[in-house]
């Protein structure tokens, strides 16, 4: 439908003597579709945009059996409105494609790198908002029709690992009631002392008053294992599942860093340091590469693990950080343009905001049971996956949110995720209470023009989250496909009416997309509550 209006488009800017890239979205009060095209073209044509959209109303096709008028609106909108014939076809069009409905067909290979928090202890709340937007991005695209490779960097070299190992090892004497007190400087909490447990399990008293200068590497090495192993198992109860672990540890054992430092072009020696100069393309300064004592920055690695990623053939990158990196993305930029990638290779960088946990009207700010910021998994047990996924998602991610502990929790129509569940469920319940048999050729749409107006919004939807990142689209969207069906169901008798066969595919559409879009999410569709 979408494409038919676009050719019509097409066809009358030619009428005009142009060919401009012409966008339609849907329209949510004013018709069906809506485009802009008059607005745009107004310098161009050296006329007004009301009196270009009147020209190009003039030169569209109504003859095929899809619009039913045009209208002009504010400054040069051109609304579109549908003929009742052609939005019947949107329930056909659901009903054929079914768990496919709203499937793009972009077909690019992508990588998306997300969470890559240190291995040095449980995820925590921070965390949470990342891995939940990096994964519905990752599923997003691919419904989009793009292969992706979801992506942790485990930044398992530098000084925390080494903080990380003496901690564990101050924890396992302290497990044979050795008076060693903990470093200054290091991590306290009940994950460490977890790790230490583990280690007495593994290794016994074996290290018991051995200096920690003699088993440091055991003891990073070990304490980083479990803590992997222990972050991998949370995401996985988030429902994130990442396709590589790519280790920055490894970037130095290869031999990876100075290869790739060795192609930056623009680097130069200044105070006994190596630097990067990324002023030359627009940076507010240059950047160290190698310390004068020789070490690396936090840079240096990190150009060589995006070289290395990207020598997998992407066809270009996404990057999630927390906001403590909005400086990073300028960097890498120039870095990557120096190493022979083309302008654009990194598409995006997505900045997470942080979160405040709010319950009774009162901020947490620390797990009592663990002694640091509320772990993932803690999240999880208090509000659940479905309602930490919905909430993490719904806020635009560059801006920061307080998560209502009390409100994910209802069982009632204030709690977005009951209320868009509970239209799946009750969709389901009527099919349950008839014996339907589908036959669209027979199809009462009276009372569902604005379900079926939601409806054939959601292959439009997938197309913009993709292009655009933006997935708190697809929960506001849900919710507005749940109040469509809600007021549908409360304003039609359906079960039992003289057109109730005629009415149970808008139904059964309307319980496919909510699948759809709840799976693209990563929550639970389920068919009774």
């Amino acid at each position: 439908m979408k494409n038919k209006i676009i050719k019509a488009l097409q066809d009358s800017l030619k009428l005009l003597g142009t060919d401009a890239k012409i966008q339609l979205t849907p329209s949510k009060d004013h018709g069906d579709f809506s485009t802009n095209v008059a607005m745009k073209l107004a310098k161009e044509l050296k006329d007004s945009p009301i009196n270009i959209a009147k020209k190009i109303i003039e030169g569209i096709n109504k003859e095929e059996n899809l619009i039913d008028k045009v209208e002009i609106a504010g400054p040069g909108f051109i609304n579109f409105f549908m003929k009742q014939d052609a939005l019947n076809t949107i329930i056909t069009d659901i009903l054929t494609a079914k768990d496919n409905y709203g499937m793009g067909t972009e077909n690019e290979y992508v990588n998306v790198e997300y969470v890559s928090a240190n291995p040095t202890g449980y995820l925590h709340l921070g965390h949470a908002r990342g891995a939940v937007v990096g994964s519905i991005l990752v599923n997003v695209l691919r419904f989009a029709g793009n292969k992706v490779d979801a992506e942790y960097y485990v930044n398992d070299a530098g000084a925390q690992i080494d903080i990380l190992g003496e901690a564990a090892w101050t924890r396992y004497q302290q497990e044979y009631n050795i008076d060693v007190q903990m470093p200054e400087n290091t991590y306290r909490g009940q994950d460490v002392v977890w790790v230490a447990q583990e280690l007495k399990e593994i290794f016994g008293d074996k290290y018991v008053n051995v200096a920690y200068e003699e088993c440091k590497d055991i003891f990073k090495q070990e304490s980083k294992k479990l803590l992997l192993e222990q972050i991998e198992i949370d995401l996985n109860k988030l429902g994130v599942n990442m396709d590589f672990y790519s280790s920055e540890q490894k970037m130095y054992d290869e031999g990876r860093i100075i290869k790739a430092l060795d192609k930056l072009e623009d680097k130069f020696e200044e105070d006994g340091a190596t630097w990067l100069r990324t002023t030359k393309y627009g940076d507010d300064k240059d950047r160290v590469l190698i310390k004068s004592d020789g070490s690396y920055t936090y840079l240096s690695p990190d150009i060589a693990y995006h070289d290395v990623k990207l020598s997998r053939g992407y066809d270009y990158i996404i990057n999630i950080f927390g906001a403590d990196h909005i400086g990073y993305i300028k960097r890498m930029e120039v870095a990557l343009l120096q190493l022979g990638y083309p302008d654009g290779i990194l598409k995006d960088t997505l900045i997470i905001q942080l979160v405040r946990l709010i319950q009774d009207g009162k901020e947490l700010k620390m797990s009592k049971r663990m002694g640091t910021s509320f772990t993932i998994r803690e999240l999880i047990d208090l509000a659940g996956k479905d309602a930490t996924r919905f909430f993490m998602a719904n806020r635009s991610c560059d801006s920061k949110f307080d998560f209502n502990v009390n409100l994910a929790k209802q069982k009632t129509s204030e709690n977005p995720v009951f209320y868009i569940q509970y239209a799946h469920a009750r969709a389901n319940q009527i099919l349950d209470k008839t014996n339907f048999n589908i036959d669209t050729s027979k199809l009462y749409t009276i009372g569902a023009e604005k379900l079926m107006s939601e409806l054939k919004k959601f292959p439009e939807l997938v197309s913009t989250i993709s292009r655009t990142r933006k997935i708190h689209l697809l929960p506001q969207y849900l919710i507005d496909l749940a109040k469509a069906f809600h007021s549908y169901y409360n304003s039609n008798k359906i079960v039992g009416s003289e057109n109730e066969q005629a009415m149970l595919p808008v139904v059964v559409a309307a319980k496919q997309v909510l699948k759809n879009g709840l799976t693209l999410l990563g929550i639970s569709a389920p068919n009774q509550m």
